[in-house]
């Protein structure tokens, strides 16, 4: 229960509260804050990611307190007064992406060529 109820936390702060924030800086844009909710986004779609195959290794039932930590990290992430997704994407992500561009750019050209070259058989298999 403890884990659902920090599941649905983590959901709310890590998601609904950076929608409303987002929509709000689209409406009366800054440099400051457009450049905050992107580093933002960015860092928690790589959270996502992270997440989402330490889940299929099923990390979360061997490690006490996963979901708890993922709202606190969530929680640092999102929060203007701690900036913690400026600094994991100052720190860790940009430079990571920086060393990477021309590999991650070539690997996702390839994919989404190959998505839409045989999407559509896939797509017609399935029906």
């Amino acid at each position: 229960m403890f884990a659902l109820l920090c599941q649905l936390a983590s959901a709310f702060v890590g998601a609904v509260i950076p929608v409303f924030y987002s929509y709000k800086t689209i409406k009366k844009p800054s440099q400051k804050s457009l450049s905050y909710w992107s580093k933002y986004w960015t860092v928690f779609g790589s959270f996502l990611a992270v997440d989402a195959v330490l889940s299929t290794l099923f990390i979360n039932y061997f490690i006490p307190f996963y979901e708890f930590g993922k709202l606190i990290f969530l929680i640092w992430a999102v929060c203007p007064q701690t900036a913690g997704a400026q600094f994991v994407f100052d720190k860790m992500l940009a430079p990571f992406i920086h060393r990477h561009e021309r590999k991650m750019d070539l690997y996702v050209e390839r994919m989404l060529d190959s998505v839409f070259t045989n999407g559509p058989t896939l797509a017609l298999m399935v029906n």
